[in-house]
């Protein structure tokens, strides 16, 4: 056997693989598992932190953590928290669930909150009061605000702190993350 049969042979198998591969895949179904935090409740806090990006360099952000992932790597104030990411955990819940976010400004200096796009949200801070619409009661370092509200719609939702006088800037820094509401008939499906 030449040079060239043993290349053609060695495609061969490769070709035959690759078909086997897209025979297999064509019968699996077709799901895609979405990384996140499921709810309805949820303990995020707000505080800043470095990024390290691909060149070595870093860049100073703020971003929300979930409190409840302290198992992992933990917070640089060794509170016990999981870091803080960009962009925020992803929260999932299913439709008509009541949904709590508890966030706590563990550091950022301007005041932080929670908007989420699409639902009327209301915020009790831990003094008691309660404040309902758009923009929402606001954290303040080292204070605890909780917000409530029903995922009535399925789908896929921006939240954002617009707390302070420049609300642009906190996004812009990183307080940004997306809310996931899963249909109520028909499980993890959109249409049926």
């Amino acid at each position: 056997m030449n040079n060239k049969q043993q290349q053609r042979g060695g495609l061969g198998k490769y070709l035959v693989l690759g078909m086997a591969m897209v025979i297999s895949w064509t019968q699996a179904s077709a799901e895609h598992d979405i990384r996140g935090i499921t709810g309805p409740d949820f303990e995020l806090y707000a505080f800043p932190f470095n990024m390290n990006l691909p060149d070595g360099s870093s860049l100073h952000m703020w971003g929300f953590g979930d409190k409840q992932a302290g198992a992992g790597a933990t917070h640089p104030e060794g509170n016990g928290y999981g870091l803080p990411q960009y962009p925020a955990p992803t929260l999932i819940v299913n439709q008509g669930d009541v949904v709590t976010i508890s966030l706590e400004n563990a550091g950022v200096p301007n005041p932080v909150s929670i908007v989420v796009a699409g639902h009327q949200v209301e915020a009790q801070q831990t003094t008691g009061t309660v404040i309902g619409g758009l923009v929402t009661e606001e954290a303040e370092v080292g204070e605890i605000v909780e917000y409530t509200f029903t995922a009535s719609e399925p789908g896929t939702y921006l939240y954002q702190s617009l707390g302070g006088s420049n609300p642009g800037l906190q996004t812009e820094m990183g307080l940004v993350g997306a809310l996931i509401v899963r249909p109520a008939i028909g499980g993890r499906n959109a249409y049926n």
